[in-house]
């Protein structure tokens, strides 16, 4: 696992804490919270499916750092690690209505698909 440090657009710094599965990322001295104690303000996951060569992908971004290009560079991190795991596919589920995350699966080259029983989209990346 590796941390690094880098400046933030918002007040305080932000360290990256990586390992291959997750990439989480730490604001100090975020200023939501008044004791300055680091906040995860963002984290992307991969989790392999079992027995498959197929990964589930899913980010989350504090509300705070949204619109800074903190999930296109976490999902592009983690599919870079998906295909230094030789996985054929990766996917993932969003809320029809979550369109920054739908907009960063289309920038990425995932197929997205709709499911109208339960209102999310799939998107498939293949690899």
């Amino acid at each position: 696992m590796s941390t690094t440090t880098k400046p933030a657009s918002q007040p305080g710094k932000i360290k990256q804490t990586h390992d291959r599965a997750h990439d989480v990322l730490r604001s100090e001295g975020h200023p939501e919270d008044a004791s300055g104690a680091p906040q995860i303000i963002a984290v992307g996951r991969m989790s392999k499916l079992h027995r498959r060569d197929e990964a589930e992908l899913a980010v989350l971004i504090h509300d705070g750092f949204q619109h800074l290009g903190l999930g296109t560079e976490l999902s592009r991190r983690l599919i870079a690690v998906a295909r230094d795991e030789k996985l054929r596919r990766l996917r993932s589920t969003v809320l029809s209505e979550n369109h920054e995350m739908l907009a960063i699966c289309q920038k990425l080259g995932f197929r997205l698909h709709a499911d109208m029983e339960d209102g999310t989209i799939r998107a498939e990346l293949d690899l």
